[in-house]
């Protein structure tokens, strides 16, 4: 069963004003929208709080590892961007870590490999996260 990729819809950059197009299930609620990376760095640089988010400091690929947006992105083109629970498909689509992160004490490495990843919808993957204790 496929369903229609989700739509986009169209906003305007908190920077420079642009109007530009973001699949409505990558945005997130109460947050700014910048049309690409370089006003969303200007920005940034504008407004710095000086507060450092622990994750930062410590970890700064936020504990999934360097690379993990190119694996990501990887195992959703091998999944043809279908779940591999429900078998929905669409192009805004999570990677389920079967095993949690956390059970892997920082070994990244382990813990991203392709026997526990699974790619899934948002709501199969809210279902899997509930089962996990």
């Amino acid at each position: 069963m496929r369903s229609k990729p989700s739509t986009k819809i169209t906003l305007t950059c908190n920077y420079c004003g642009r109007q530009f197009q973001r699949y409505r299930c990558r945005l997130k609620d109460g947050k700014r929208h910048f049309c690409d990376s370089k006003c969303w760095a200007a920005y940034k640089a504008e407004h710095a709080k000086r507060k450092v988010h622990i994750f930062q400091t410590d970890i700064p690929h936020r504990g999934y590892g360097p690379g993990w947006k190119t694996l990501r992105r990887k195992l959703l083109r091998e999944a043809n961007f279908t779940c591999e629970e429900c078998g929905v498909f669409s192009y805004c689509l999570e990677v389920h870590h079967k095993v949690p992160l956390r059970e892997f004490n920082g070994d990244w490495r382990k813990a991203n490999e392709r026997s526990n990843l699974k790619v899934v919808c948002d709501a199969c993957h809210g279902k899997l996260d509930s089962q996990i204790p």
